[in-house]
Parts: C-alpha cells; sequence; structure tokens
C-alpha cells in the first residue's frame, strides 16, 4: 500500500469536475424556462443537457469503478464514510434515471408539463449531487491524497473520458476544464491521450465556446470559481 504522505495527488481536478456538474444542473432551471415549448425547439438544449447527464453517469461509475475499492481497502477507518456514499451513489443513480427519463419524454412531448417535469428531475439531481460532492470533498480526497498512487488517481480522468461514446466529446470536456485553475488544465491537457488534447486545441475549444454562448446567452455568470463549490 502507498505510504502516506509520498504521493503529492493534487484532488482539485475532481472538485473542479464537481463545480462544472453543480453549475450545469444548477443552471438547468433558468435555461429550460427559455426554451420554447415543443420537440424541435427543445433538441439543442437536450443535445446538450445529454452531455451533462453522462457526465454525471460516467464520474460516478468511474469512481465505482476505480475509486471505491481501493478506498475501502486501503482507508478501513473511513468506514462509516464510505457507508454514507453508498447510499448516496444508489440515491444519485435513481435521480439520474429519473433526469435522464424526463429528458427523453420532453424530447418527445415537448409540453409544458414534461418541462416541468425536467426541471424538477435536474433540480433533484443537483441537490443530491452537492450534498454527495460536499461530503467527497470533506472525507474522500483527503483519503485519496494519503493512499493512492498518482498512477491511479491519473487513470481516472482517462478512463471516464473512454466511457464517451457521443459526437461531441468537447463539450464534457470543456465543462470540466473551464472549471480549473490554468495549472489544472495544463496538466489535464498532458495527462490525457495525445487525440483528447490535440483536439481541445485544434477545434474543441472553439466549439464549445460558440456552443455554451448559445446555451447560456447573455446570463452565463462565468466560469465557476476553481476549487470552491458554486452551490447555492
Amino acid at each position: 500500500m502507498p505510504s502516506s504522505g509520498t504521493n503529492e495527488i493534487d484532488t482539485r481536478g475532481m472538485v473542479s469536475v464537481h463545480n462544472a456538474l453543480r453549475r450545469a444542473l444548477d443552471d438547468t432551471t433558468a435555461q429550460l424556462t427559455a426554451v420554447r415549448d415543443g420537440p424541435k425547439e427543445a433538441q439543442r438544449y437536450l443535445d446538450y443537457l445529454s452531455d451533462v447527464l453522462w457526465l454525471a453517469g460516467a464520474h460516478h461509475d468511474t469512481e465505482d469503478e476505480l475509486l471505491a475499492p481501493l478506498l475501502k481497502r486501503r482507508a478501513r477507518q473511513h468506514d462509516a464514510a464510505w457507508t454514507l456514499i453508498t447510499a448516496q451513489h444508489h440515491a444519485v443513480t435513481s435521480c439520474l434515471e429519473t433526469a435522464e427519463e424526463a429528458a427523453e419524454h420532453f424530447a418527445t412531448a415537448g409540453s409544458p408539463d414534461a418541462k416541468k417535469a425536467l426541471v424538477n428531475a435536474c433540480q433533484a439531481l443537483y441537490e443530491i449531487l452537492d450534498e454527495h460532492f460536499t461530503v467527497e470533498e470533506q472525507q474522500v480526497l483527503p483519503a485519496a491524497a494519503e493512499v493512492l498512487t498518482p498512477g491511479e488517481w491519473g487513470a481516472m480522468s482517462v478512463t471516464m473520458l473512454e466511457k464517451y461514446a457521443g459526437t461531441r466529446p468537447w463539450l464534457p470536456f470543456g465543462l470540466v476544464y473551464e472549471a480549473m485553475p490554468p495549472e489544472l488544465q495544463e496538466k489535464l491537457l498532458a495527462q490525457v491521450p495525445p487525440p483528447v488534447s490535440d483536439m481541445w486545441r485544434s477545434r474543441g475549444a472553439d466549439a464549445f465556446a460558440a456552443e455554451m454562448a448559445t446555451i447560456r446567452g447573455t446570463s452565463g455568470s462565468g466560469p465557476p470559481e476553481a476549487g470552491r463549490a458554486v452551490s447555492r
């Protein structure tokens, strides 16, 4: 097992993922309110929301696959925290499934009632994730910094990216990237496979900026402050 205090793991990257999801999901109420009723009018926003929900699910699954087993073996003193986090993960899965189903229904119906159901589902997902992320940031990340190797920690970002099967990888990547301080942005680009960093530098950054200008409109508040929760 790695020795305590020798790994120099920077866990701020996971806080950036958390803050990206906090912002995206907390923004859905205002953004959906601005979307006109009707399936055709809603489609562009739903394409964006689909990637937000994918990011939430992929982050969740990667933690279950790679992070939780290592921590449960190596940081047994935190067993009570792992029990709470496991229960929260079940709640996250349920809320995520509800949000995905609500998005599918709104894509088909485009009605005010379908929109309201989607708003409520996204808000419920935001609330459980915000609570869950806070516990992780207070209890899980300090433990991870003590007992994981840099290679084990870095594998989570690469594994999560490999799960993406959509056509716009720059969107979930960009949501996380913009939530990072500059020094972490450079570390991320050096860590991911070259096709990913090349994609971002060649066209992804511009495509992301254009998409988010449309999604956020003139009411966007700028990227969340790096390393700080944006719950409200």
